[in-house]
């Protein structure tokens, strides 16, 4: 992890610890995570929490922990949720209709929540036939 993110996730860590006690309940952990610039789902926070964390509240020195396992090239994890999608494009358009994408999303490896889904088709164009494309769903759920 370079000085300067190490530094970023320290200045983070200050601005959620409100009460200046050196800790944060890890019912903020997900957004602190996300405010560094991760995606990663509820069911992916609740495991760090309970796996890595194991406490009901966690320290700067906890949160460098957790951030170095997110600490992997962007571009890798973009070119893994495209080839992820591209199973799914069977007639090569780079669509596929929005029942199809909440259907993978919620039943198909890291499930997601439905509110997180909606959420997240809110953001997405969807055109009069229903489809969206997936570049804008990797940009989405990539954070770009």
């Amino acid at each position: 992890m370079s000085k300067k993110s190490s530094e970023e996730i320290k200045e983070c860590f200050t601005l959620f610890d409100k009460d200046g006690d050196g800790k944060i309940s890890c019912e903020e952990l997900g957004t602190l995570i996300r405010s560094l610039g991760q995606t990663p789902t509820e069911a992916e926070v609740n495991e760090i929490a309970h796996n890595t964390i194991k406490n009901s509240s966690f320290t700067a020195s906890d949160l460098q922990s957790v951030m170095s396992r997110f600490s992997t090239n962007p571009n890798d994890k973009v070119e893994e949720v495209r080839q992820a999608f591209r199973v799914f494009d069977r007639d090569g358009t780079g669509a596929m209709g929005v029942m199809e994408l909440r259907h993978i999303l919620t039943n198909l490896g890291e499930k997601m929540s439905d509110q997180e889904v909606n959420e997240l088709i809110k953001e997405i164009y969807v055109d009069s036939d229903g489809q969206v494309m997936f570049e804008d769903v990797v940009r989405l759920m990539c954070g770009n």
